[in-house]
């Protein structure tokens, strides 16, 4: 009776995984950020107040299974799980990012350090459904600011 239900079980997950599974294509998602403040706080600022600095586009690209998750690449170079560098960009409501693309704004802070103000100007998200699993590729277009005195 209990080997019954173990096939009837394992029948069942496994027919679970193939259907979940059949769904191959190609999606993408792009994201639009506006810059916004705290409803507290009101700082008016205007363009002649931030002096440009430039843009970097960020980049990760990874794999997911069904039970693990591989990152083949950050900023078009292969990842080294030895070597690590991380930057973390964090805003109330204005940066969103994902843990994953996070792990690739180190860029940014290296190239722009003197930057005191960043925005998400896009954000794309390519995701290619494979069998059992899915290939993403993440970019984020990031302008640094700084504030003129």
């Amino acid at each position: 009776m209990k080997k019954k239900y173990t096939q009837l079980l394992f029948t069942a997950l496994l027919g679970l995984f193939v259907f979940n599974s059949c769904s191959v294509g190609n999606y993408s998602k792009s994201y639009r950020n506006s810059a916004t403040m705290a409803p507290l706080v009101r700082l008016e600022l205007s363009l002649d107040d931030l002096g440009y600095l430039g843009e970097e586009t960020v980049s990760i690209k990874y794999r997911n299974y069904i039970f693990f998750k591989t990152i083949d690449s950050i900023n078009n170079h292969p990842y080294m799980r030895r070597v690590e560098n991380n930057g973390y960009l964090n805003g109330l409501n204005d940066i969103r990012l994902s843990k994953k693309l996070n792990m690739a704004t180190y860029k940014v802070l290296e190239d722009y350090p003197q930057a005191d103000y960043f925005v998400i100007s896009n954000r794309t998200i390519n995701t290619q459904k494979m069998f059992m699993g899915k290939i993403v590729k993440e970019y984020a277009t990031i302008k640094a600011y700084k504030f003129r005195k």
